[in-house]
């Protein structure tokens, strides 16, 4: 569910991910000023005029967070702080790596103040070494408030990375700020997943796999015609994810009808037979991502038809109907309709429905408006 408008978003099917940050349960956070902060993190103490308070740790809508306060007017100069969510985390030049945490605002005011989610590469710390993301950040519930960034690690001397919640108080200036941080992290990857748990050690999610098989699936597939409507929103921008596939159970010699998204954004509806292509229908040239898509594809021998989001139906008149027997939800082929591991929707499917007949181009225009 939208954790705002709390409208359903359909079943979310992601990569497997591991979750670096190796403690964002706040274990072994302790209150007080300065107070003791989670096993593992780090954070700038009380110094020139700023003190700094640990005032607990707790739960809110289902996510672990500390609350930290930062508070005074800088005796010298303006004021670095951060709070750094792990101490060390192996990192290599090259790689691209994402931080996210939910953040909320109890008290006081980021006027005159930087506020930022940052990613540092180490050792060397230069400018070019860091990303960051200025933060905006309110007292709306923390639930509704996930902020991320990606950073690609530029520096030949990279060996590690760490992801931090930064401030900047300006000089001669009083000051305060109270942030809730929670269940923060810090993944190998161009884009944030959902949250990972973690207490003393890093952390992997399984790849979600969604797969019918058996009666499950014979019970209602017609081999002979039919039509396949799928609702989905993407939320990577991965090369040729389905959003739904009907495929064997070997992928040796790939066959399958599967509707997919491009890695330019754009949709087709495709029918293999021994990776041979029978029909390959483009719908339309992009879809941003995060944008709900409605898409059908019908086949039936020598009679192919799709379209998406109320189009005029694109029609094929050659080909065969592939022998399936399975629906494989947000798995990913590529350009030669071969099975690729370890790629995934990463986005959520709002509806699946099948029909056992091939519809009208009128019926299939229809549904998708």
């Amino acid at each position: 569910y939208d954790p705002v408008t709390l409208a359903p978003k359909g079943l979310l099917i992601e990569e497997a991910r591991t979750n670096s940050i190796r403690n964002n349960t706040m274990v072994g956070a302790v209150a007080g000023t300065p107070g003791t902060l989670p096993t593992n993190w780090s954070a700038t103490g009380s110094t020139n005029g700023i003190t700094r308070e640990i005032l607990g740790a707790g739960v809110e809508g289902g996510v672990s967070y500390i609350d930290i306060r930062y508070s005074g007017t800088p005796t010298s100069g303006s004021q670095y702080l951060d709070v750094t969510l792990d101490n060390s985390v192996a990192g290599t030049p090259g790689q691209v790596w994402s931080v996210s945490t939910y953040l909320r605002r109890l008290a006081g005011s980021f006027t005159n103040m930087n506020a930022r989610l940052m990613i540092y590469e180490t050792p060397s710390f230069a400018s070019s070494g860091f990303a960051l993301t200025d933060l905006t950040v309110t007292n709306d519930p923390l639930i509704q408030q996930r902020r991320s960034h990606a950073h690609t690690n530029i520096n030949g001397t990279t060996t590690g990375v760490s992801a931090r919640v930064a401030f900047t108080f300006p000089a001669g200036v009083a000051s305060e700020i109270t942030l809730r941080i929670g269940l923060p992290q810090l993944e190998l990857g161009a884009f944030a997943t959902s949250p990972i748990p973690t207490t003393t050690a890093a952390a992997t999610r399984a790849a979600d796999v969604a797969v019918m098989t058996g009666a499950n699936f014979s019970n209602w597939y017609n081999a002979v015609e039919g039509s396949l409507f799928v609702e989905a929103q993407f939320g990577a921008d991965d090369v040729f994810i389905n959003t739904v596939a009907l495929a064997p159970l070997s992928s040796a010699t790939t066959t399958l009808l599967n509707m997919r998204r491009g890695s330019s954004g754009s949709f087709a509806f495709n029918v293999a037979m021994a990776s041979a292509t029978q029909a390959s229908i483009p719908l339309f040239a992009s879809v941003p991502l995060n944008t709900v898509a409605k898409m059908i594809g019908a086949y039936k021998i020598n009679d192919f038809a799709a379209t998406a989001n109320g189009g005029v139906p694109t029609t094929d008149n050659s080909g065969d109907i592939p022998t399936v027997d399975r629906m494989v939800i947000g798995g990913a082929w590529n350009s030669n309709l071969q099975a690729v591991a370890n790629e995934y929707l990463n986005g959520h499917i709002r509806r699946i429905a099948y029909y056992p007949r091939r519809l009208s181009n009128a019926e299939l225009q229809g549904i998708t408006a």
